[in-house]
């Protein structure tokens, strides 16, 4: 299988579990409400003016976002507080639910059930919450490795620097090397969490080496597989950010279509998510296939020997 060939399997795997796309949609809009209930009622007593409101579709206007933040500025400090909290809370509610992700994937032929998907979370739940934190490890300290220089330069007070020019040269390069270490790590990640569901492994620790080594070894097929969800996501997020501002938000209507884009890019976020793991298991286990068919012949011979 190329990457290709895996690419569509992907999105063949998402389609097919519609049911579940349209749970975890579901549930990223139920989380997404409960973590924002307050800010509405919050605009709404500040806005309540129906000037204020008015002057603010138009675009933005300083004065009465002033006075806005005056009033209100407390109350919403301690509602967007919580945001940090409740992000990370669904972070790792969706490591437990890629299990039950992972589960159905690897009775794809069979047809989709809710109590199979949530059996899969509970199953997996705590062994995919150990591949999260390993990981969430992996990245800080890749990430410190990687701006450990300019950390270094920033605590000599720039004195080992030409100009500033230097610096935003050094800061570029950095960025651009933990971008890519970033996405090795992501894509290992995904590829520790199939083989520990598809091949009934426990050790997180034990998978980690044999991931890495299935990567490289067939880098050729995951890496680029796995590239082009990436820029299907970043062009997809380009093109909402694009339309919602050549829309913007100047009536109730083209509020109501921003409102629609918004939901339509939610739910193609969880999509590529989706996607994503379809392709890794499709790639992982025609992979497999491929390496058992290559040993038979030699196990043959043995046997005839």
């Amino acid at each position: 299988m190329n990457f290709f060939v895996g690419y569509l399997v992907g999105i063949w795997y998402a389609v097919r579990r519609m049911k579940m796309w349209l749970l975890l949609y579901s549930i990223t809009l139920l989380f997404g409400i409960t973590a924002t209930l307050a800010i509405p009622d919050i605009l709404g007593a500040g806005l309540s003016d129906t000037l204020s409101a008015h002057k603010l579709m138009e675009g933005f206007n300083h004065t009465v976002f002033d006075d806005f933040i005056h009033d209100h500025g407390q109350k919403l400090s301690v509602v967007t507080g919580r945001l940090p909290l409740m992000a990370f809370i669904f972070i790792l509610l969706f490591v437990w639910l890629t299990g039950g992700i992972l589960k159905t994937y690897d009775m794809i032929a069979e047809k989709f059930t809710f109590q199979r998907f949530w059996a899969g979370c509970m199953q997996y739940g705590w062994l995919l919450t150990r591949v999260f934190f390993l990981f969430l490890f992996i990245h800080l300290l890749v990430a410190f490795l990687v701006y450990l220089p300019m950390i270094r330069v920033v605590r000599s007070g720039f004195e080992a620097l030409e100009n500033e020019l230097s610096f935003y040269r050094i800061l570029k390069i950095s960025v651009v090397v933990h971008l890519v270490f970033a996405v090795f790590i992501a894509m290992v990640s995904d590829y520790v969490k199939v083989r520990l569901v598809k091949e009934g492994r426990k050790s997180v620790f034990k998978e980690l080496l044999p991931s890495v080594r299935f990567v490289f070894r067939h880098f050729h097929r995951t890496f680029p597989m796995y590239l082009m969800y990436l820029l299907m996501f970043v062009l997809v997020a380009m093109f909402y950010w694009w339309l919602s501002e050549r829309i913007g938000m100047q009536t109730m209507s083209a509020i109501l279509v921003v409102f629609v884009l918004q939901q339509l890019y939610i739910f193609f976020r969880v999509g590529t998510k989706l996607m994503n793991l379809g392709s890794i298991c499709a790639m992982h286990e025609a992979i497999l296939l491929r390496d058992r068919k290559r040993e038979q012949p030699l196990e043959i011979e043995e046997i005839n020997v």
